[in-house]
């Protein structure tokens, strides 16, 4: 999963399993304290999810953090970004396995907390993650052709941008200023990448690859 679609994918699979293994360590720590009840599945989608919002954004700012400000922090950031997106698609899943097994068992919880519009947007966003993650590979460009596996990546890091500020939003005006913080982040990535626009449509000879 990469936000940059010019170049072929190049995923660290050692980094994932490290990532997975985490996800599984957070999972078991919250089971051997409250063994298999909510709170279980519940405290370990609070962590994942923030750990996941965090390669989220360290993927989808990459580009464009690159081509307005050149570093070397940056250039890491998009040498590493299918990485971090894939990263952020574990731990992702992760919280959508906790959140399918509370709807499973605790489905009162699930109605409690969500509309039933949140609950389809929240499947849609899983399933196309799934779907970029397990098209994070050269070999899937040569299956779909370049056009469509760049359509799906592109067009998908947009959905999860939107599900993203419309949860974070939500939250920062109806629970706590705290969430501001993931909001403000959103939004800064929203500048970044809305100001290679403009500047590819006032400009077209400047490339601006998002």
């Amino acid at each position: 999963m990469q936000s940059e679609v010019s170049a072929p994918p190049r995923v660290n699979g050692g980094f994932l399993v490290f990532v997975a293994v985490v996800c599984a360590a957070i999972f078991a720590v919250n089971y051997a304290r409250y063994g298999f009840a909510q709170d279980t599945f519940l405290w370990t989608i609070r962590t994942v999810v923030k750990q996941a919002f965090l390669f989220f954004t360290l993927s989808y700012i990459a580009s464009p953090l690159h081509q307005w400000f050149p570093t070397r922090v940056s250039a890491f950031l998009m040498r590493h970004r299918a990485t971090t997106g894939a990263a952020f698609a574990v731990s992702q899943l992760t919280a959508g396995a906790c959140a399918t097994t509370i709807w499973l068992n605790w489905p009162e919880i699930i109605h409690a907390i969500s509309q039933p519009v949140e609950r389809v947007l929240g499947v849609m966003v899983f399933v196309w993650i799934f779907i970029m993650l397990i098209t994070s590979h050269r070999a899937a460009i040569d299956l779909l052709g370049r056009r469509l596996w760049s359509g799906i990546h592109t067009y998908g890091m947009i959905v999860i941008w939107i599900a993203y500020l419309l949860d974070y939003g939500r939250r920062t005006i109806e629970w706590s200023p705290y969430y501001g913080i993931f909001t403000g982040a959103l939004l800064v990535i929203l500048l970044l990448r809305g100001g290679l626009l403009l500047r590819r449509i006032v400009a077209p000879s400047s490339p601006a690859r998002l």
